[in-house]
């Protein structure tokens, strides 16, 4: 049922999706970008789902998940963390931990970490990436061609610096539903 109304909502809302995730790719760091406005996440969490790629899952305060949008947001990939019992290990740990045991995760991170203009961007996907030991795969919307690209570009992180520059290169021709809020991290657009 999800499925369905995922894959009408990006036909109605005339949006072409180009998914390059190798199928043999089960788990990853996923960074969607950019994070301008209230709709990137459902366009973002749509597209996924209508890519069938059904271990996409984001983390989220699990309060959010008590009826009645509980079981909405988990048929999403909400997954609730608790950080009431963990105060003294680091989000980026709670959410690497997250990968132990599991044959299937794309845990999706918007590296803005917000919806306004951000020109120094949250790192933790990277760290979460490297300690969990897995890539990171590139999601990049362009609202003003109505496209979203999938896993044209991965990586895998070795080298924080060349890869940030990596990644900021890629994504930096992205376009935001609300796009004077969108930028790259510039520290390293290069």
């Amino acid at each position: 049922m999800i499925k369905s109304i995922c894959h009408f909502y990006c036909k109605l809302r005339g949006w072409q999706v180009i998914n390059k995730t190798p199928k043999e790719l089960k788990l990853a760091v996923v960074i969607g970008y950019p994070h301008t406005s209230n709709w990137d996440f459902p366009t973002a969490m749509f597209a996924i789902k209508d890519q069938k790629l059904d271990y996409a899952k984001f983390g989220i305060k699990k309060e959010w998940l008590k009826p009645p949008f509980g079981w909405i947001l988990r048929s999403l990939g909400a997954i609730g963390i608790d950080r009431s019992k963990n105060k003294d290990i680091s989000s980026t740990k709670i959410l690497a931990d997250l990968f132990n045991n599991k044959e299937k995760l794309h845990l999706m991170i918007a590296p803005e970490g917000t919806r306004s203009r951000r020109e120094k961007w949250r790192t933790g996907f990277y760290h979460i990436a490297q300690m969990a030991n897995v890539p990171i795969i590139l999601f990049k919307a362009r609202y003003d061609q109505r496209i979203i690209y999938i896993g044209e570009k991965i990586i895998y992180p070795t080298d924080f610096e060349k890869d940030m520059i990596e990644i900021t290169q890629y994504l930096k021709d992205g376009v935001g539903a609300i796009d004077s809020n969108a930028s790259v991290d510039l520290r390293f657009d290069k």
